[in-house]
Formats: structure tokens, C-alpha cells, sequence
């Protein structure tokens, strides 16, 4: 069973978070984010924790001043049990609780943040609120096309890549084995690298994390998700267009 404890640089404990059932977690200062840090050098919207292929990832969704590990800022992070990653002044470390240890310390002098940081003011856990419109994806991939439409029931995080472990695959070797996240933020979708650091682009410009609005044409490598309505939670199986109909099933972490 895993969690997702949050401390402040010395340690102290600041929260817990049962990640059971969960596929995503919003970090951030915005009161949309799921898990909210009250600090000045957290992005509004800062991260996204999500679980692929049976392990949890943290990616930077275009923060100010990024995400940092063991080796200094990154974008993206796997996290194992014991690993941790820096977020403004808190340290979120991925435990397992049937390998806690109460003579253990969790926490060691490589998370501390440097001299300036302060304390986490506050830290909420916030629970989505749900979306009642519909969207529908075109997966247009080179000489294919997919239409996916999403609904209510299925899931709050759709997984792109190459890779068979992804919600959607998509056969374009100009694209990774995990290239992007499509999740629900508050009552919203969007879009976010998946640690690639290319980016997505939507109207010529290069983002690591964007709403998605209806009309939106999002180049992940060489293939394109048309988003034809706003915001949705969940994907299932909708018209078919050239290349036929899709199908995503949620899979739990």
C-alpha cells in the first residue's frame, strides 16, 4: 500500500496520502491542485505525480523553479520506496507502508533544501471536482485517425506513448514510450509532458502543461490530439473515423 508523505526540510511530518485507488495526484499553490502547498516558491500549478506501468512518476508541469532529487533539478522522477523529491521548501517521499520502520528516520540530510527556504505554510489534500461535459479526442496519427470520446465512470488520467503499457498507444516513432498525460485538474482536462522535456505544442508554441480548451490541437512527435469539446473525466470507446474507434480502459495503479 503506498503513500505519499510531505515534510518540511527538517523533517517534521506534515501529511500523509494514501495513494490507494489513486492514478494522479495535482501538486501545486493553486486551490484546484489536489495536494495544495502554501508557499511562494510553488507554481500554481507546480507538478503531477501519476502511476504508469506499476511504479508512480512525478513530472514537472512548467513550474518556476522546477522539481528537485538526488542529483539536483530534474523534470522528471520515478519514485520507489525511500525516494523523495523536493518541491519548493516540502520534501514528498513515496513510502510503502508495509516496509515502515518506526526505528527508521525517513528523511536524511540530502533533502534539505538550501538556505533561504522556508517552512510549508500550509498543505491541503483536495479532492477533484467533477466535470459534467463531454469531450471527444481525435487521435490523428501519420495515415490514421481515432476518435475517442470520454465519459464520467472510466478514469481521471489517460496515458500516451508508444509503449503497450499506455492507455493510448500510438504507433509514431517520432513519439516516446511514455510522451504525455492527459488528466483532470479540478473541473478541467489538460495536458502535460511526461518527462520527455520536448515539451507539447498547441498553436506553435512549446509547453510542458496546458488546460485544454475545445478547437486545441496538441502535436505530441508527429501525431496530433484534436480536442473537439471541453473537459471530461474519463475515456471510453467513441465514433469511429478513418482509423475506427479506440478504446481506454482505466487500470488501477
Amino acid at each position: 500500500m503506498d503513500e505519499l508523505i510531505i515534510a518540511r526540510a527538517n523533517g517534521v511530518l506534515v501529511r500523509r496520502i494514501d495513494l490507494t485507488g489513486r492514478r494522479k495526484l495535482t501538486i501545486g499553490r493553486s486551490h484546484r491542485c489536489e495536494l495544495r502547498l502554501d508557499h511562494p516558491s510553488v507554481s500554481r500549478r507546480h507538478a503531477l505525480l501519476f502511476a504508469h506501468d506499476g511504479r508512480w512518476l512525478i513530472v514537472d508541469s512548467g513550474s518556476a523553479l522546477g522539481l528537485h532529487g538526488r542529483r539536483g533539478r530534474t523534470r522528471m522522477l520515478p519514485l520507489d520506496d525511500g525516494d523523495w523529491c523536493r518541491i519548493g521548501p516540502a520534501c514528498c517521499w513515496l513510502h510503502r507502508r508495509a516496509a515502515a520502520s518506526a526505528s527508521r528516520s525517513i528523511f536524511d540530510e540530502s533533502c534539505t533544501p538550501g538556505a533561504g527556504h522556508r517552512a510549508v505554510s500550509a498543505c491541503d489534500v483536495v479532492d477533484p471536482e467533477v466535470a459534467r461535459s463531454p469531450m471527444i479526442l481525435h487521435i490523428i496519427e501519420p495515415g490514421r485517425s481515432r476518435h475517442l470520446r470520454v465519459r464520467f465512470e472510466s478514469a481521471d488520467l489517460v496515458t500516451i506513448g508508444r509503449s503497450r503499457a499506455c492507455d493510448v498507444v500510438v504507433d509514431d516513432p517520432a513519439m516516446s514510450c511514455l510522451q504525455a498525460a492527459v488528466y483532470l485538474e479540478g473541473e478541467r482536462w489538460c495536458v502535460a509532458d511526461a518527462g520527455t522535456g520536448r515539451g507539447i505544442t498547441i498553436g506553435g508554441r512549446r509547453y510542458l502543461r496546458k488546460r485544454l480548451d475545445g478547437g486545441d490541437v496538441v502535436r505530441v512527435g508527429r501525431s496530433h490530439l484534436w480536442v473537439a469539446a471541453p473537459a471530461v473525466i474519463g475515456l471510453s470507446a467513441g465514433a469511429g473515423g478513418a482509423g475506427g474507434a479506440g478504446e481506454v480502459r482505466h487500470r488501477a495503479a
